[in-house]
């Protein structure tokens, strides 16, 4: 970008001079730091312009106003804030009904550093009740230290230009497009590029950010005036290495296109994953001005991405984990358990150790890779510990101590165990935290409800759990362990699918077979739940006593 600087050796200071509406000379305060010549042939020249300048201080306030300008604007210098020039002259964009906000004009725009060139707005106030048209273009001035000490904007009426129905020479449209479409088409273009979620960034040949747009500002959290100036170097998050770059810019300075994803990094130190695009524009005779990238914020689609990814492994995992089908003589057991997401947290079991049948439901709390991995750790640790221990009490005992010293604080669990001496067909049972379990006789009435024993496991270290005395079964007797997602299910008014419903059912099968049973249940609690989605994992684990 072009630095216009201004020589402040030791001549003589010039008041600046600034123009009321009759068209009278003013002074204004001595700027030592800005214009050096000889006042009259200052005056003369700057009166006599054809094109009207005005310039503004880093303040905002003017410095100089000629009496081009104040012709041509209809009103002349005013003792205003940056923030009310608009409000004042009467600034709008190309449909002759927007204000432009103070800060988008050229003027103010130099003032943070841009340079403008022959951008056209209407004007419309008190003293311009019909309103014209002027082209501006700006720069900033700047001190020999760098430093921005003025903003200077030349303006001139092209009324006759536009309203002839023709856009200005050498600007887009200048084909002889209608006036009217090629205002509509600019601001739906502004507008669009003004509105988008998406960040703007449009940059000189060499880089340097010339204008971003209000998505940019929001998703980044650099404001424009942070921006401009700047290169998109600001973005840059050291995951992509220089060769990454070079090759970009390889790409982007032949005339072609670019599109990659990268990993960029906000003002506030935060990464964000972009799809970004640039595009380079070309003037009339093929040669690249400008570069325009547009970045897509796609942070949360790649954590959902990663997410699928997890439940996918979760998902192997907890299906290569369920139990065979077991064929034991006099009893008849099936399980199955239903998702309501893609992976879940809730695990059955069925095994035969130590002479003894054993049957386990959990619920792992959460979702995800995590969920399934305590899952199956649970799993294992449980096989495990029943080679070895005959009390389901103790055998949760040890099961809690082995999770409290693999430090799963996030993922506790809930889990009813049972266990089915096969010789003396007695039962025993023990719950940490669980639903409660249901032993209902051959005619459908409850025998034994196996109720809470303790708490979770993984929360507390040396946490006991006892086992339920025994209570002999007999010959048609019919086990079921839930989940909770059995009570959470709901209906369209929200009414819970009961363990009463869910007990109506599995007496309704007491006659089929124990995997025929579950497939009821689960199709129940389906249809009863509002459009068949489940609000929680639901399992259910059937054991009949067959002889």
């Amino acid at each position: 970008m072009d630095k216009t600087s201004i020589d402040t050796a030791d001549n003589e200071s010039v008041s600046l001079m600034a123009v009321n509406n009759s068209g009278f000379s003013r002074r204004m305060p001595e700027t030592d730091d800005l214009f050096q010549s000889e006042p009259q042939f200052l005056q003369a020249v700057l009166n006599n312009l054809y094109e009207g300048v005005i310039v503004a201080g880093p303040d905002g306030r003017f410095l100089l106003f000629n009496p081009p300008a104040a012709r041509i604007l209809g009103i002349g210098w005013q003792d205003i804030p940056l923030q009310s020039w608009s409000e004042v002259y009467g600034c709008y964009a190309l449909d002759m009904l927007t204000p432009i906000p103070s800060e988008d004009l050229p003027l103010a725009r130099a003032l943070n550093g841009e340079s403008v060139e022959n951008e056209v707005i209407f004007i419309r106030n008190a003293y311009q009740q019909a309103g014209v048209w002027i082209s501006l273009s700006a720069n900033p001035v700047y001190a020999e230290d760098g430093h921005i000490t003025a903003g200077v904007v030349t303006l001139r009426d092209v009324s006759a230009s536009i309203l002839a129905g023709r856009i200005l020479p050498g600007q887009p449209g200048e084909t002889g497009e209608p006036l009217a479409d090629l205002q509509n088409k600019y601001r739906r273009l502004a507008m669009a590029v003004q509105q988008t979620a998406d960040s703007v960034i449009i940059t000189d040949q060499n880089g340097v950010i010339d204008y971003v747009n209000p998505g940019f500002e929001i998703t980044t959290g650099y404001l424009r005036q942070e921006a401009i100036g700047q290169t998109p170097r600001i973005l840059k998050s050291g995951q992509q290495d220089d060769a990454f770059y070079r090759a970009m810019w390889q790409q982007i300075a032949s005339g072609e296109h670019f599109r990659g994803t990268l990993l960029n990094r906000k003002k506030d130190g935060t990464l964000y994953w972009t799809e970004q695009t640039i595009t380079p524009l070309k003037d009339e005779a093929g040669h690249i001005t400008h570069y325009v990238s547009v970045l897509k914020d796609i942070t949360e689609l790649k954590k959902k991405e990663q997410v699928d990814v997890e439940l996918r492994i979760a998902r192997r995992v907890q299906e290569r984990f369920l139990p065979k089908p077991l064929v034991l003589p006099g009893f008849d057991i099936a399980g199955r358990t239903q998702q309501a997401g893609e992976t879940g947290g809730d695990y059955f079991d069925y095994l035969i150790a130590n002479g003894a049948l054993w049957l386990a439901v959990g619920d792992v709390c959460d979702h995800g890779i995590g969920s399934a991995l305590v899952m199956a750790e649970t799993r294992a640790y449980l096989r495990s510990i029943i080679k070895r221990v005959r009390d389901p009490g103790k055998a949760l005992t040890a099961l809690n101590r082995e999770l409290i010293i693999d430090g799963n604080e996030e993922h506790f669990v809930t889990m009813i165990l049972v266990r089915i001496d096969l010789t003396t067909r007695l039962l025993s049972y023990a719950s940490a935290g669980h639903v409660p379990g249901y032993l209902l006789d051959s005619a459908g009435e409850t025998r034994l409800w196996m109720r809470n024993t303790g708490i979770p496991l993984g929360i507390f270290d040396h946490t006991a759990y006892q086992a339920s005395d025994t209570l002999p079964l007999n010959k048609g007797d019919l086990l079921v362990l839930f989940s909770d997602g059995i009570t959470e299910a709901v209906n369209e008014e929200q009414v819970p699918y009961s363990i009463e419903r869910a007990l109506d059912v599995i007496a309704g099968c007491r006659s089929s077979q124990a995997a025929e049973t579950v497939d009821e249940l689960c199709q129940a609690i389906i249809d009863y739940s509002h459009g068949g989605t489940l609000q929680d994992d639901t399992t259910a684990l059937v054991c009949h006593v067959t002889a």
